[in-house]
């Protein structure tokens, strides 16, 4: 038995994130707060901003230098500091509601 399997854990972290939307899109059309579609709109541009800012972040916490490896920010290698993502993800979800 494996200990740990890396794509169980990706499909149910997509599961969690499919979940989210949809139950967020719900809610907020239910309360007409904005239009349809929104939440699709912030997920497409906030989660590419989380993913890099938890990689720059986990390379700032290192004390890496990014200019060794600047490639690792967009590959799998290398570290992610979850505040990172939370709040890079955030300030672009922001950044695009008070548009």
């Amino acid at each position: 038995m494996r200990a740990f399997d890396p794509a169980a854990y990706g499909l149910l972290v997509l599961i969690g994130i499919a979940m989210g939307v949809f139950l967020v899109e719900v809610k907020m059309r239910r309360r007409a707060v904005w239009p349809r579609g929104l939440t699709i709109r912030l997920l497409c541009v906030a989660m590419p901003a989380a993913i890099l800012g938890a990689k720059l972040a986990g390379s700032l916490d290192t004390q890496r230098v990014l200019g060794e490896r600047p490639r690792e920010l967009l590959t799998s290698a290398g570290d992610c500091a979850s505040w990172g993502g939370i709040v890079s993800g955030g300030l672009v979800m922001l950044w695009i509601l008070r548009k």
